[in-house]
């Protein structure tokens, strides 16, 4: 069976990273802003939706992540069934080629002794012939004999 090539797993850690990074800049831009005066309630809220996207976003990628490990689990299970199935079946397979190599062997010394007895039968039928043939033309002397008597 051909070795599929399987899309490259999405770069989870370069998408957290990415996060990152961006909450990195926004909270320099946060201090900067403070730094200079600048009412950013406004700001802030905004912020603060973002984080809450960004939690949205690392709780989706955390979900993902454990659909894709509980599917990778279910796949080792399926192997797992399947090999130990065909372990099952070798062994069966091994199991009925030896009880019919054992059979085999017993129905050729069958035949054999068959042959043998036939072999031995024939010789005997022979004989058995040769001496019915015999007692044939013994019969017809002694019929032969029976009818000169008075």
């Amino acid at each position: 069976m051909a070795s599929r090539k399987q899309p490259p797993e999405p770069p989870v850690r370069a998408i957290l990273e990415k996060i990152d990074a961006q909450g990195e800049v926004l909270e320099d831009l946060r201090g900067r802003f403070d730094s200079q005066g600048v009412v950013l309630e406004d700001l802030r809220g905004r912020f603060d939706s973002q984080d809450l996207a960004l939690g949205d976003v690392r709780v989706r990628v955390d979900s993902q992540s454990l659909v894709l490990e509980d599917m990778r689990s279910q796949n080792r299970l399926t192997i797992e069934a399947v090999e130990a199935a065909r372990l099952a079946l070798d062994q069966r397979i091994e199991r009925l080629e030896q009880d019919t190599r054992s059979r085999d062997a017993l129905l050729e010394l069958a035949v054999r002794d068959l042959k043998i007895s036939v072999q031995e039968n024939s010789i005997d039928i022979r004989d058995l012939a040769g001496k019915v043939e015999a007692l044939a033309r013994l019969e017809e002397r002694v019929a032969a004999i029976e009818r000169r008597l008075p």
